[in-house]
């Protein structure tokens, strides 16, 4: 079984970084930056995967997150 590696305080920091300085994608509303960035501060406090939090559009309205399979 491969070792489920979680974001440390460095990786939410360069992710941050990358947000706020660097990110040149045309946002539809500057809210959606802030909200990314609360969503990377969940993942990063709560020790959660992605898939767990956000459902992905495949599977939207069905309460599951992203699979493996």
């Amino acid at each position: 079984m491969r070792k489920k590696v979680l974001t440390t305080d460095y990786d939410f920091a360069v992710l941050l970084e990358q947000l706020w300085k660097y990110d040149d994608h045309d946002y539809l509303h500057e809210r959606y930056r802030v909200q990314l960035n609360f969503i990377l501060l969940l993942f990063t406090a709560t020790g959660a995967r992605a898939g767990a939090i956000v459902e992905s559009n495949s599977y939207r309205h069905s309460n599951h997150a992203l699979m493996y399979k």
